[in-house]
């Protein structure tokens, strides 16, 4: 894997050289903007200094531009914006991000993100996949829609910059930086790695951290400013390959458990069974004679059907997942199967130490075992049987 490091020089210098070499993308031509005109005029008074700066690096690079001419520093970012500055910002510039990237090719899983000539369409799609193998994208897939025009809290701005950027979160500390930002918040702790490995490396301040606030505009364009022009990190070069081996991003496959179930023709090239009557010789005790095939695969052909673009059996990115939720009732855990036709199946933990767990789901007869904190055996009624381990969060 190929890396690259960005280096903070003068602020003025670096302006003209990439405006000279990659081109100034901005809607006014010029990078000034009447909501961040200088120093002293760039939202916030607190930062205003260095998101001028800032303003002026992401804008000679394309990845920033205004809106309707304005800057709109104070305003919420929303998913939207931050994936198409994000993406743009990991390749160092709109001009760096390669023509074609490997998940062109793979389907948009959130109904409302299917429109290929909006501006955000293909940087939020790639961050759906990028993972760099430990299996934790930027923006997640197991929610039921992108909500591209949503605003997006500091906590998770956080965790979409570093993971595109591939900083692993770091929950130790000697000394909570933070007045706000307890390591076990319910709703953000997990999200606490993120936050302190972002005060490391100086991208946030010490002091109030506001976990649940969204997150402006100007507040994002620093983040990322900052991550661009450390020299605490080597900024990655995604290797933007298919091969499953290599390639940083999730390839996905055209199969789902559903999927295999279904009983192809033998024309189709992936049978689950065919047979055929030969002929038949009468008497006391007849013969009759027929051949049949039986076959199980847990791939298509890549013959058949495939990858660029991936073939007609495409439905999701993954097969079976399982998560955790709480009764809203009396706070008791559930474990919540997620098949693969989107079926939830749910279970309350084992009783008086029971490994099985007992199902709460009506007219469920799969069974889920715990075999660990972190592990658990599904055993469906066709006698499949799926590990399901947590190797690491995805918030």
């Amino acid at each position: 894997m190929k890396t690259k490091t960005i280096k903070l020089v003068s602020a003025v210098m670096l302006m003209m050289t990439m405006a000279l070499t990659n081109g100034v993308i901005a809607q006014n031509g010029n990078c000034d903007f009447p909501d961040c005109s200088s120093v002293e005029n760039c939202g916030n008074p607190d930062y205003s200094e260095e998101l001028y700066e800032a303003v002026q690096y992401l804008c000679a690079n394309g990845i920033v531009e205004g809106i309707d001419g304005e800057l709109l520093p104070d305003e919420n970012i929303t998913r939207d914006q931050l994936a198409k500055i994000t993406l743009y910002g990991l390749y160092g510039g709109i001009n760096n991000v390669p023509t074609q990237l490997v998940t062109d090719y793979f389907p948009s899983i959130y109904p409302d993100l299917q429109d290929p000539n909006t501006y955000y369409y293909r940087s939020a799609k790639a961050l759906l996949y990028l993972e760099y193998g430990d299996g934790i994208s930027p923006f997640d897939r197991d929610r039921a829609f992108f909500d591209p025009e949503s605003p997006i809290e500091r906590s998770y701005v956080l965790k979409v910059l570093l993971e595109a950027f591939n900083v692993v979160p770091d929950p130790a500390c000697m000394e909570n930086p933070f007045s706000d930002f307890d390591p076990d918040n319910e709703n953000y702790g997990n999200f606490w790695g993120y936050a302190n490995k972002a005060y490391v490396l100086n991208i946030v301040r010490s002091g109030s951290f506001r976990p649940g606030d969204y997150c402006t505009r100007g507040e994002a364009f620093l983040f990322l400013y900052r991550l661009m022009t450390s020299e605490l990190i080597t900024i990655p070069t995604p290797a933007n390959t298919q091969d499953f081996e290599t390639s940083d991003f999730f390839i996905p496959t055209n199969l789902r458990p559903d999927v295999t179930n279904v009983a192809r023709g033998i024309e189709q090239g992936n049978f689950s069974y065919y047979d055929k009557d030969l002929f038949h010789i009468p008497g006391y005790i007849p013969l009759d004679f027929s051949v049949g095939y039986d076959s199980y695969y847990t791939e298509i052909p890549k013959g058949y059907l495939p990858i660029e673009p991936l073939g007609p059996s495409w439905t999701h990115s993954y097969k079976i997942y399982l998560s955790m939720a709480r009764d809203a009732e009396n706070c008791q855990i559930i474990y919540v199967v997620h098949m693969g036709d989107g079926t939830l199946l749910m279970y309350e933990p084992e009783p008086f130490g029971i490994e099985e767990c007992a199902s709460i789901t009506e007219g469920n007869y799969n069974k889920l075992i715990r075999i660990s904190d972190n592990k658990f055996q599904l055993e469906t009624t066709d006698h499949y049987k799926y590990v399901l381990e947590s190797l690491s969060f995805n918030a």
